[in-house]
């Protein structure tokens, strides 16, 4: 009996000794889940912090497109009610160069037969002279 008591004890022992092995393997176990949920919970925090930054981001340039695009409209508007002018300047301007071209030719024409002229005249007046002389 004593011999069975003696290994009862020996039992209860082993199973203590196991117990508390289990018990601190699972505090252990217990303990590394809580860490990892905490680390869970930060990182979740974080994602969600910047999930909103992205999503003002996001609305801001939302907002600055849509009023880019609303100045892209009126840009084009006033160019496509601008294009009748610009095309009467590009007209105009083309008939100014035209002008100015003919103008010059003019003047190069001009002062080409006043050359002339005054050359004609001067041998007008040599061949009056010349003709006075002999009479």
């Amino acid at each position: 009996m004593n011999e069975k008591i003696q290994i009862g004890k020996q039992e209860l022992t082993n199973s203590r000794a196991k117990f508390e092995k289990l018990k601190n393997e699972l505090n252990s176990k217990l303990s590394s889940y809580r860490d990892e949920n905490r680390q869970l919970h930060l990182e979740n925090a974080t994602i969600s912090n910047r999930i909103k930054e992205l999503e003002a981001t996001v609305l801001a340039q939302t907002s600055k497109l849509e009023e880019t695009n609303a100045n892209l409209f009126q840009l084009e508007t006033q160019l496509e009610a601008n294009l009748p002018l610009r095309t009467r300047a590009t007209e105009s301007q083309n008939q100014i160069n035209q002008l100015t071209k003919q103008l010059v030719l003019w003047f190069i024409f001009f002062f080409f037969f006043l050359f002339l002229y005054k050359l004609d005249k001067k041998k007008l007046e040599k061949l009056k002279g010349d003709r006075n002389s002999t009479l």
